[in-house]
């Protein structure tokens, strides 16, 4: 599974990146974050996070799963990105990264990739279906409004 999701932000980089990369608040600012946690700090500065999230059954319904992992968080403040590596939870080994991109006189591109490879055997399909376009992108394109709407000063 690789895939891309996007949105388009009318605020500066920096503050994009900081609300991105300060995953420990999401839970307050982002309704679907149940928690996340810092579990710790290696030298390099890389975080190890614990993260919870829900994803709705189906939009507007009261039920939801309840999706957890843990990661290595990576800023890189001078390529304006973040990367996470899950490194345990149904998706270990899955690779993602935050990207943003100035364009002169528009608004900041930012960009969501996925990348997974399961070490159970399912087939390349249902991963891109189920996991990808389901769980994955539901919560990531949830993620990217909440961010866009915080970012640009439009959060209720």
């Amino acid at each position: 599974m690789d895939a891309t999701i996007g949105e388009r932000m009318d605020a500066p980089p920096e503050r994009i990146l900081a609300l991105a990369a300060q995953v420990e608040a999401w839970p307050h600012l982002l309704p679907h974050y149940q928690s996340v946690q810092v579990l710790g700090v290696n030298p390099a500065g890389e975080r190890l996070v614990q993260m919870v999230a829900w994803r709705e059954l189906r939009s507007g319904w009261p039920v939801a799963w309840p999706l957890r992992w843990r990661a290595i968080e990576t800023l890189r403040t001078d390529e304006l990105a973040i990367e996470f590596r899950h490194v345990r939870g149904i998706t270990r080994g899955m690779w993602v990264r935050w990207q943003l991109r100035r364009v002169p006189g528009e608004p900041v591109e930012v960009s969501i990739r996925h990348v997974f490879t399961p070490r159970w055997p399912v087939p390349d399909g249902v991963v891109s279906r189920i996991v990808g376009d389901y769980f994955v992108n539901g919560v990531a394109r949830r993620t990217l409004r909440c961010i866009r709407e915080l970012a640009e000063g439009n959060a209720a």
